[in-house]
């Protein structure tokens, strides 16, 4: 082999030869970086911290845009409406309020609180429009024109 050829070839060897040689570099270098040390494994004896967290139910929705859907009550609350704010449940419709309602803890009970709504929160049946109200097992708050219903659950 003589000529274009044997230099074209030997070019291409040379440059293999410098990835391999790089590609080696770059193994070492990463075998040698300093690895976090790991958490040691408690002995099955030694205590464990639980932290409880109370549980405040779910909603449970049974119409509407999002019917069938179960949703557990957040530590800090839910908030419903057009614009809930971070965190909280969009039902974009115009007959809901940018803040129409909030539910979660209030002196040791799950309250449903409307938040002035123009059009309502109503509990169970259309009859009974709230403003603040105390949740028990199976209530079910309806929106306005029943647009949506959703039955709390402990």
């Amino acid at each position: 082999m003589s000529g274009p050829a044997f230099v074209i070839g030997g070019c291409a060897l040379l440059i293999l030869g410098f990835l391999l040689l790089i590609a080696a570099l770059v193994l070492l270098l990463v075998s040698r970086r300093k690895r976090q040390p790991v958490a040691p494994v408690p002995a099955a004896d030694a205590p464990t911290m639980v932290i409880d967290v109370p549980r405040i139910g779910t909603m449970e929705w049974i119409s509407g845009p999002l019917a069938g859907r179960k949703l557990e009550i957040p530590p800090g609350g839910l908030t419903i409406g057009r614009e809930p704010g971070p965190g909280g449940i969009i039902l974009d419709d115009p007959r809901v309020s940018k803040r129409h309602l909030s539910i979660g803890l209030r002196d040791g009970a799950v309250v449903a609180s409307d938040a002035g709504s123009t059009n309502g929160t109503f509990r169970n049946s259309f009859a009974e429009r709230v403003a603040a109200v105390r949740l028990h097992e199976g209530d079910t708050l309806i929106f306005p024109e029943d647009l949506a219903r959703l039955v709390y659950r402990k």
